[in-house]
């Protein structure tokens, strides 16, 4: 009895159909055995006895069926990670608990995702199954995103039940193999799913295309080094699901989170840097980590102010990537609104014009600053290009530039060339032409004969012109 119980401690065993029948049988002659005590007793009666004896009979089905088809559910509080991996032997079991899984519990415990990760690790019966249904979606959606075709219904509603059971994020899943050609050895065979938020097709194909550029989908582990192949394979395997489970939160908008995975791999993965997915991994964390820090500082700009905080963070982020656009970009404007240095925010931003790529946002902060210290032919050559281009999202950035410098105006009334801008963008890029010839208007009632304003005045005469001939 002892062998039998300890045998059932191993939930691989417990999922066997052998194991089912075992456990009925031992029941049944466990309760043969009693038959005369119970008669003697409790009662005598054929169909009361029978009655008790079904009761260990269910209670030893129940929780053999709960084992195999039950499946662990992730806290709501928490972020879950499946580990769906399949063995062929108990040794190869042992290693995935012992090292690979153990190895991934412990990167995650000694870093900020300790408490926010919950990881399920399935028995070998259910990794089986969800490792098919993992595999078959995998396939769904890569068909869906490089080839166009239609999603598999019956897949499809197969992986939304496993998500909806589950409640995980992510999922590892794959199959541990044993061979002994040359060497024995292990061969660790895995993808990763991770499920996002709903995105545009090209934006999930951009996300597919960079998981399959990190994820390592083949390891060969010799047995005389198992016991550090398996715990430097669950770092293979955790690195790049961290990220993009990161990546996953930040496109729910929830930066805090998404630092909280990305923050710690670069330390994770420093001693690891020559292995070509994981040198991948970094490039990668080095942007994303820039442009986390600077989308707090901005939070801490805006919605929570915390200057202290916001210098923090933009530093922080600027010091993994001193090119990064998007902190560049900020760091202009805190070193125009809060510093007072509208040059050094013009350094800033032309430091910030070599990575922009097709974002515009730039030009708006060039044109701005110029125009504010007076350099306006230079100002001027920045709104040609600003009224000849145009970018996806640019409108908002319109709206702010307006509201932003119509503050200017009331704060510094004596800043009058920003009615030449308010005009120029309520012309060129909002088509309001009743608000564009009154800024115009008043600035040239404003400014007069003053010869600095020379340029400004040519150009907003000529495009008075061309709103009154539109107005007719």
């Amino acid at each position: 009895m002892d062998k039998f119980l300890e045998f059932l401690k191993d939930e691989e065993n417990l999922t066997k159909p052998l194991t089912l029948f075992a456990g009925i049988v031992g029941i049944l002659l466990t309760e043969a055995a009693l038959d005369g005590f119970v008669k003697e007793l409790f009662t005598a009666g054929q169909k009361r006895r029978l009655l008790i004896y079904s009761i260990p009979l269910i209670v030893w089905v129940v929780i053999w069926f709960h084992k195999r088809t039950v499946y662990p559910r992730v806290p709501k509080d928490k972020i879950g990670l499946v580990i769906a991996v399949t063995t062929e032997s108990i040794k190869a079991r042992i290693r995935l608990r012992a090292d690979l899984v153990h190895q991934i519990k412990e990167t995650i415990g000694g870093s900020s995702l300790n408490g926010l990760v919950h990881i399920i690790l399935l028995n070998n019966y259910q990794s089986e199954q969800v490792r098919q249904i993992l595999d078959s979606q995998r396939n769904n959606l890569i068909a869906l995103r490089e080839h166009g075709s239609g999603l598999d219904e019956k897949t499809e509603a197969a992986w939304q039940r496993i998500q909806k059971r589950m409640r995980a994020r992510g999922f590892i899943f794959g199959r541990i193999k044993e061979r002994l050609a040359g060497e024995s050895s292990y061969i660790l065979e895995s993808n990763a799913l991770v499920t996002l938020p709903t995105l545009k097709d090209e934006l999930q194909k951009g996300i597919d295309k960079e998981f399959g550029s990190i994820w390592t989908h083949r390891i060969q582990i010799e047995e005389k080094v198992e016991f550090i192949g398996f715990p430097l394979s669950g770092k293979l395997m955790f690195i790049p699901v961290a990220y993009i489970l990161g990546i996953a939160a930040l496109m729910m908008r929830d930066v805090f989170t998404a630092l909280k995975f990305h923050e710690p791999l670069m330390q994770q993965t420093d001693s690891l840097g020559a292995l070509p997915e994981i040198a991948e991994v970094r490039k990668k964390l080095v942007t994303i980590l820039a442009e986390e820090h600077t989308i707090l500082a901005r939070y801490y700009y805006e919605i929570k102010p915390d200057i202290v905080k916001v210098r923090a963070h933009l530093t922080k982020g600027l010091s993994f990537d001193p090119r990064s656009h998007m902190g560049l970009v900020f760091k202009s404007n805190i070193d125009f609104s809060i510093d007072k240095n509208p040059v050094e925010a013009l350094n800033s931003i032309t430091l910030a014009r070599a990575s922009a790529g097709q974002e515009g946002t730039w030009r708006y902060n060039e044109g701005f600053l110029l125009t504010y210290l007076e350099r306006f032919d230079k100002a001027l050559t920045v709104y040609r290009a600003i009224g000849r281009s145009s970018y996806e999202g640019e409108i908002e950035i319109v709206k702010e530039v307006i509201n932003f410098n119509k503050g200017i105006l009331e704060k510094e009334p004596a800043k009058i060339q920003c009615l030449y801008i308010l005009g120029y963008l309520q012309f060129r890029k909002t088509k309001n032409l009743v608000e564009a010839q009154h800024h115009f208007e008043t600035f040239l009632t404003k400014s007069g004969k003053e010869a600095k304003y020379k340029s400004l005045q040519k150009d907003a005469e000529k495009y008075l012109t061309q709103i009154k001939s539109m107005t007719k």
